[in-house]
């Protein structure tokens, strides 16, 4: 075939691959072209010779998309601060995202652990294979021999690693160290998620009682109003007085819708905490019914002490950290030499055929049992210690 065809077949072929790998129809077709889900044909993308104002720049309605309703919410049942924080840790992701990233630590931990078992495995390799090879013509007339090969090799491994100076040890460690960031971290995301809630409690219990102070303050301000506009009526005071009063009802009013405004944002930042719809109907028990905490004894240097030795950011960093370490370990181990043991049992079970002879049978059992110790003597870090951080005596010495 001419060099000219392939070349052209090979264009071809690229092309072809290319088509099928095109994914510009994923993306809008032009600047402004709104986009539109692969699904909603109901609706089509305006064209791009539509007057611009009738174009819609807004995300598409995704159907599949469904909010989780709040079932276990009942309208008529006065929630407290208990019921509202147990509410909220069954509902919030945050605690969920949370206690799945402590299962996947736990299970890493697994993992590492399992470097000190040794390493079954089982292969099998089925094939056919033709070969030609050259061969002299003073003992082969057409001057080469062909081998016509069917074989089967079914292979069962053992590895075990005897030793590798404190490589897994380290590694298990740093699992361990994340598992424990990872429960702390856990426990952080609850003990988050109750300050929020408890906190938006409070406000909202605040406001409320904000309400009612309002509203006292707006009918006291109307009786005087009703009071003064009495007394001017029958000249017995002035409409200086009256005005006043009228202005004192106005700011009651006014304070009694701020007051509202403010209960409001509150409802919505507790239900927001606790991941509850803005359109939930919630009723809250008051505070003013909860004893006060008892008089502690501590000192306050004792109680910041133990704060922060129960802080959970403070101890998940402290597991990070000698987590790093003992990455650190385990990367040193490297250096080492390793020691491990390594077994095999196979077998040939195929035939073979030289220049079309008949099939020679060929089934018999292999083994060989290993012992094999590596040592990483060079791998051409030559410039390690022109990329090292300055110490901090080079450091300091750098100018500012």
């Amino acid at each position: 075939m001419p060099p000219g065809r392939y070349r052209g077949i090979a264009l071809a072929g690229c092309a072809l691959l290319g088509a099928c790998n095109d994914t510009r129809d994923l993306a809008p077709a032009s600047p402004d072209t709104p986009w539109q889900f692969e699904g909603s044909k109901e609706a089509p993308a305006p064209l791009a010779t539509a007057p611009v104002a009738a174009k819609r720049f807004a995300v598409p309605e995704n159907t599949a998309v469904q909010l989780p309703s709040p079932a276990d919410i009942n309208p008529d049942h006065v929630y407290s601060l208990v019921e509202l924080i147990d509410i909220a840790q069954r509902r919030n992701p945050s605690t969920r995202v949370a206690w799945e990233q402590a299962r996947q630590a736990a299970i890493n931990v697994g993992i590492a652990r399992a470097a000190y078992l040794p390493a079954l495995a089982a292969s099998a390799v089925v094939g056919w294979e033709h070969v030609v090879f050259p061969f002299p013509s003073n003992l082969v007339p057409q001057g080469f021999i062909t081998f016509n090969a069917q074989e089967v090799y079914p292979q069962l491994t053992v590895k075990y690693l005897l030793l590798d100076f404190g490589g897994r040890a380290a590694a298990v460690e740093a699992a361990g160290q994340l598992l424990i960031a990872g429960n702390v971290a856990f426990t952080a995301a609850h003990q988050q998620l109750i300050f929020n809630v408890a906190r938006a409690y409070f406000t909202l219990d605040g406001a409320d009682a904000a309400v009612r102070a309002a509203r006292q303050t707006l009918a006291d301000a109307q009786v005087v109003q009703q009071s003064a506009e009495a007394l001017l009526a029958r000249g017995l005071d002035t409409i200086v007085d009256v005005q006043l009063a009228r202005r004192a009802t106005a700011q009651a009013q006014y304070d009694l819708a701020q007051a509202n405004t403010a209960q409001h944002d509150a409802i919505y930042t507790l239900l927001a905490a606790m991941d509850l719809p803005p359109t939930t109907k919630l009723r809250v028990a008051g505070a003013s019914e909860r004893p006060l905490p008892p008089r502690t004894a501590r000192a306050v240097d004792d109680v910041l002490s133990g704060a922060l030795r129960q802080r959970p950011d403070l101890l998940a960093e402290v597991a990070k950290l000698r987590a790093s370490d003992a990455e650190i370990a385990a990367a040193r181990s490297a250096l080492f030499p390793k020691v491990s043991l390594s077994a095999n049992v196979q077998g040939n079970i195929g035939r073979l055929s030289v220049d079309n002879s008949p099939y020679l049978p060929v089934a018999k059992p292999q083994g060989a049992a290993l012992l094999n110790f590596e040592w990483p003597l060079y791998e051409g870090d030559c410039c390690r210690t022109s990329w090292a951080s300055p110490s901090r005596s080079t450091m300091r010495q750098q100018p500012h």
